[in-house]
């Protein structure tokens, strides 16, 4: 009785300090940096795992339907963080990866990144804790600190660390000379080693284009606005103009703060699309030695810039960023002084890359020309422009036809082409108008029909890329230099203040005419007073949309302050109440659960019925004395077992 009151305690003692360990690993992780997301979820996550994980491996021989529930319990409370590990790992681009690692070695880390990267240590630590609850200490021990060892070498960048993990790991192995324990991590450890190099992560690539099942749908549903979804073209911050897809759902998440001019709408640009394939487009690169702005860093390059010279304020508000948006007309950019050391890359002649990535609270200005100086362009650009065309759908050409024809009609004899061209631009987007809806899912065309055709003439569903598409392949099949943009489109409110967030991603045509890139919006709920007829009313999905872009940004700020501030307090009250709960369930389960003598009586009960199942009478018909003879006389391999649970029992009766 004492021995197993002692042997209670022990491992109360036990399952308390291995919790502890690893909780507070994970908790100095989260604060070292700096990481937001759900610190409060993920610690009462390994508390739980620790706890449960530890009675399995101590209840594994105890005969009872409570272990198996507690062990389907711990599996599904692991398999479950597992797959939505798998999920975020995924969605995570390695350019998002790298600049964390980039300010991590700096010591600057923050972030739901910082959050993700603790959820992945928190999973690799509880590979520990199976084997010290399974009394497998050297083995369990080794493993915490190549866990530990391995994230400092990474994340320092150091690979003294690294020899180290490799240390612990193969000193259990040597000292035991036990391989087995080893081979289920090998084994995971090789599969990722394998993924990720047959994948060969690239900038704007995840594990979710190697997997064939289609989850889109499913993550567009549950998790648009989760953060490290948003970079996933369709899910967040991007329409994926590329290759239009069926259906979109874009976070409400911001990404910079602006301030401008009020009510002015303002045409962000983040690619450009030159050439039509059938089904995709082709990016229009920047081939030019020169920076398409002029770049300006701190107090000096501030100083530089005339007062009277128009700005757009943006100040990141996203952890990390790697594209610096601009307008058409934007003539300069005045970036921190410490961004001179950083690469800057033009991708479009309005688009910057920047690495390392763009830090959250950076300031950015943009110095706007007054005189559209910037907008001309050189006819031979528009020339190149013309020859890259390559497949414009039959019915699409017959309907520019028409419609061109319908605009020289209507022009005069002496109309200059450039004329004519507007009045066609007009017909197409009075085209676009007539029996089109928007909505953010796209019926999807019959496999034997081309998919512009389909939304052309026939379903007339769609969301702006579809509509910028139709309306560039129809001025491109006349031979107007036209080119599809994506980017964002956002309007100031009264104070010009505003944000750029994933609602407002926006596809549009720009169009080489009278000298100039002009801009034109063929999606007609932005040309509108009522974007709200063109519509469908059980479309909640597309009238969300706008009633959160009709939002100020005053409000939208409130809203999402309160929003976190509801959400810290209710993980703070969720940590307590699970911690609460798991102490009250652990008390309950060693003090009452694992008496002495409740554990003999189930131990003996789970003996006589494997034996009755051989042919011999339950003790309660032919005593202690005689189950013993005739089972020791059948069973030659467990006599000491045999003998120990019988004696056991006739000791109890007596005593």
């Amino acid at each position: 009785m004492r021995s197993s009151t002692k042997n209670t305690i022990i491992s109360i003692l036990e399952c308390s300090l291995i919790t502890f360990v690893i909780t507070s690993c994970v908790f100095i992780f989260l604060r070292v940096f700096k990481a937001e997301g759900f610190p409060s979820l993920l610690l009462s996550w390994t508390i739980l795992s620790c706890i449960l994980l530890f009675i399995s491996f101590r209840l594994n021989k105890v005969p009872s339907l409570l272990p198996i529930i507690i062990r389907i319990f711990t599996s599904l409370l692991i398999v479950t963080a597992g797959i939505f590990l798998l999920l975020q790992l995924g969605a995570t681009q390695r350019s998002l990866a790298e600049a964390w690692l980039d300010y991590a070695r700096k010591g600057t880390a923050f972030g739901f990144f910082s959050f993700f990267a603790a959820e992945i240590y928190a999973i690799m630590l509880i590979f520990s804790v199976v084997f010290i609850a399974n009394r497998k200490y050297l083995t369990g021990i080794s493993i915490f600190f190549t866990v530990n060892f391995l994230c400092i070498g990474i994340i320092s960048g150091q690979q003294i660390y690294l020899i180290f993990a490799v240390l612990f790991l193969i000193c259990p192995l040597l000292y035991k000379k036990r391989w087995q324990s080893f081979i289920f991590p090998f084994v995971c450890a090789a599969i990722i080693t394998s993924v990720v190099a047959i994948t060969e992560f690239q900038k704007g690539y995840s594990f979710t284009s190697e997997i064939s099942f289609d989850s889109s749908n499913i993550m567009q549903t549950i998790a648009p606005d989760f953060p490290l979804m948003i970079h996933i073209p369709g899910y967040g911050f991007s329409a994926n103009a590329a290759k239009p897809l069926n259906s979109v759902s874009l976070s409400a998440r911001p990404i910079f703060e602006l301030k401008g001019n009020p009510y002015q709408t303002y045409y962000f640009i983040t690619d450009k699309f030159s050439a039509w394939y059938g089904s995709y487009w082709n990016h229009e690169y920047y081939d030019s030695d020169e920076m398409p702005v002029n770049l300006f860093f701190g107090k000096e390059g501030k100083n530089s810039i005339s007062k009277d010279t128009q700005m757009i304020h943006m100040r990141l508000v996203e952890d990390f960023y790697s594209v610096i948006p601009f307008t058409s007309d934007t003539n300069g950019i005045l970036l921190p002084d410490e961004y001179k050391e950083r690469t800057i890359t033009p991708v479009t002649t309005n688009t910057l890359e920047i690495s390392p990535e763009i830090i959250r609270g950076t300031d950015i200005f943009l110095l706007l020309e007054k005189n559209n100086e910037k907008q001309k362009a050189e006819l031979s650009e528009s020339e190149n422009l013309e020859s890259e065309v390559s497949d414009i759908p039959p019915k699409v050409q017959l309907l520019a036809n028409e419609l061109y024809e319908k605009s020289i009609l209507e022009a005069s004899s002496d109309t200059e082409k450039a004329e004519i061209d507007n009045i066609y631009i007009k017909k197409i987007l009075s085209y676009l108008k007539d029996g089109f809806t928007y909505s953010l899912d796209t019926p999807i065309a019959p496999a034997n029909k081309n998919s512009i055709e389909y939304f052309l003439f026939e379903s007339k569903t769609g969301f702006c890329t579809w509509y910028a598409t139709a309306f560039t392949l129809l001025m491109q099949s006349q031979y107007i230099p036209c080119h599809m943009v994506e980017g964002f489109r956002t309007t100031l409110n009264d104070k010009g203040q505003g944000s750029i967030t994933g609602l407002q991603a926006h596809s549009w045509p720009e169009v080489f005419i009278d000298g100039n890139w002009k801009i034109f919006e063929p999606t007609p709920v932005y040309t509108t007073d009522n974007p709200y007829a063109f519509i469908n009313s059980n479309d909640k999905k597309t009238l969300k949309l706008f009633s959160n872009n009709q939002k100020t940004t005053e409000e939208s700020k409130q809203n999402t302050n309160f929003v976190n501030f509801l959400s810290s307090k209710c993980m703070t009250a969720i940590l307590i109440i699970t911690l609460f709960l798991i102490f009250v369930a652990t008390i309950i389960f060693f003090v009452i659960y694992k008496k002495p003598e409740k554990r003999l009586v189930r131990h003996a009960k789970r003996i006589v019925k494997k034996y009755m199942r051989k042919g011999i009478s339950s003790p309660s018909e032919i005593g202690w004395i005689e189950w013993k003879y005739q089972a020791l006389k059948i069973d030659n391999e467990n006599q000491n077992a045999i003998e120990k649970i019988a004696n056991t029992m006739i000791h109890n009766l007596y005593d």
